[in-house]
C-alpha cells in the first residue's frame, strides 16, 4: 500500500521524490524500512 501511494505521488501528481518524506516509529519505523528496501529492489528513485 505504501508504495502503491508513493507511486501515485511521483507519477500522478508529479511530486518529485527528494520532496517526500519517510518516517516512521517503533514499528513504523520497521515499515518505513522495509519500504525503502521495496524501492531498492524494484529499483525506484529514494526520497531524500
Amino acid at each position: 500500500m505504501i508504495l502503491k501511494r508513493y507511486l501515485y505521488l511521483i507519477e500522478e501528481k508529479g511530486i518529485a521524490p527528494q520532496n517526500i518524506a519517510i518516517l516512521g516509529d517503533s514499528t513504523g519505523g520497521a515499515l518505513a524500512a522495509s519500504f525503502m528496501q521495496q524501492l531498492g529492489d524494484h529499483e525506484l528513485p529514494f526520497p531524500d
